[in-house]
C-alpha cells in the first residue's frame, strides 16, 4: 500500500492497517462499520448522510416518468425468453420507504373475483435504474405464477405453503436478469443473490436454481413449477379408425367403439394475494362492483276512511253529522256519567 493512499471516507493517509471493499475502496480501520451506497457499494464519505452517495443521487428514480426506459429494457429481455405477452399492461407504481419494511425494495398485489382480475407492482422509490431492473424482474416472476403470459389470464398461482418455492422462482428470474443484462457491479449483485442467508430468498433461490438447470429455460421451469405442459396442447380426436375384423373374429371380439369425454374447465375461485412479503391495500382500477339489491316496493293497502260526528259538550242536543261526499259510517261514543 502506498503511504500517499487516502482513506475513503475520511480522506486522510492511510496509516498502517486499513480495510478494503468489495469494489476495491480502501479506508482506515478505525472506520469499523462504514455505511455503503446502494447504488454503487461505495463506503459514503464522512459529512454524507443516508444510504446514497453523492454521485449517485442524481440517477434515482423519484417519479414514474423516469421508468419507462428501464422498464421497457427488463420487457425486452423477457419476452425474449418466454415470448409474447401482455406484462406490459401491469401497472408499475414507486411506493415511499414507509409503505415498505426494511431492506424491502419490491411487492406485488393481485386479486380476483371470479370476473375481474387486478394485478399491480410497487417499487421502492429513491433507488438507481440498476436495483429498479433487477427488482422489476423479481416481481415480473410473481406475476408469470399467477397469469398464463400470452392472454393475462388468471390461472391461481402457487398455494401459501409454498412461498419458498415461489420467491425462489422470483430471485431464479432476478439473477438471469442480473447475468445477462445487470449494470455497475453485478457480480456482485450476483453473489448476493447465490449466498443470501435468508431462508425464504436464499434457500428458496439454491432450491428452484438446481430445477433451472435441469430444464434450461423460465418456461420449462415455470411450467414445472405450476405441473403444465409447455408444449401446445394436441388436437382431440373422437373418432377412431378401427381395422376391419378379420374372418377369424366374431362380431363380440370386434374392438368396442371409443368416446372420450369433454373435459371441461373449471374457472378459479374468486382469491386475493401477492408476493409472499408484507402486503397493504391498492386500490384496483378494474375491480367490478356488484349491483345492489332493489329494496321492494310495498303495495299501497286500502284505506277506510271513518268520519265521527260533530258534538258539543254543553247541550244534550243530538250531535249533527258532518256532511261529505265519500261514504261516512257513524260510531256512537258513551256518555259520560
Amino acid at each position: 500500500m502506498s503511504s500517499a493512499a487516502k482513506c475513503t471516507i475520511c480522506q486522510r493517509s492511510i496509516g498502517n492497517s486499513w480495510y478494503v471493499s468489495d469494489i476495491g475502496d480502501v479506508f482506515c480501520a478505525s472506520h469499523t462499520n462504514p455505511t455503503f451506497c446502494h447504488g454503487c457499494r461505495r463506503p459514503l464519505s464522512l459529512g454524507e448522510t443516508g444510504d446514497t452517495c453523492k454521485a449517485c443521487i442524481p440517477t434515482l428514480f423519484t417519479d414514474e416518468s423516469q421508468i419507462a426506459g428501464s422498464q421497457h429494457s427488463v420487457l425486452t429481455w423477457l419476452t425474449r425468453h418466454i415470448g409474447p405477452n401482455g406484462l406490459h399492461n401491469v401497472p408499475v407504481e414507486l411506493e415511499d420507504r414507509h409503505n415498505f419494511i426494511e431492506s424491502q425494495t419490491g411487492v406485488t398485489n393481485w386479486q380476483y373475483d371470479g370476473r375481474n382480475f387486478d394485478v399491480g407492482i410497487q417499487i421502492l422509490r429513491n433507488v438507481t435504474p440498476n436495483t429498479f431492473e433487477h427488482t422489476l424482474a423479481h416481481e415480473y416472476g410473481h406475476v408469470l405464477l399467477v397469469v398464463e403470459p400470452d392472454s393475462m389470464m388468471f390461472r391461481g398461482g402457487l398455494p401459501d405453503h409454498r412461498h419458498v418455492e415461489e420467491e425462489g422462482f422470483c430471485e431464479v428470474v432476478k439473477y438471469l436478469w442480473l447475468q445477462e443484462c445487470g449494470t455497475g457491479h453485478r457480480e456482485f449483485d450476483q453473489r448476493d443473490t447465490r449466498d443470501n442467508p435468508d431462508p425464504v430468498y436464499g434457500d428458496g433461490f439454491r432450491l428452484v436454481w438446481k430445477e433451472y438447470e435441469k430444464l434450461g429455460s423460465i418456461t420449462a421451469l415455470r411450467a414445472h413449477m405450476l405441473g403444465i405442459s409447455t408444449a401446445p396442447p394436441k388436437k382431440r380426436v373422437l373418432d377412431f379408425l378401427r381395422p376391419k375384423p378379420s374372418p377369424e373374429l366374431t362380431p363380440d371380439t370386434t374392438m368396442p367403439e371409443v368416446s372420450v369425454p369433454e373435459v371441461v374447465p373449471v374457472a378459479p375461485v374468486p382469491s386475493e394475494g401477492g408476493s409472499h412479503r408484507p402486503t397493504r391495500d391498492i386500490t384496483f382500477k378494474n375491480r367490478h362492483q356488484p349491483t345492489p339489491p332493489v329494496e321492494p316496493i310495498e303495495a299501497p293497502r286500502p284505506m277506510v276512511t271513518v268520519n265521527f260526528t260533530k258534538r258539543t259538550s254543553t247541550t244534550d242536543e243530538p250531535p249533527v253529522p258532518v256532511t261529505s261526499d265519500r261514504p261516512m259510517r257513524t260510531i256512537k261514543r258513551p256518555q259520560r256519567d
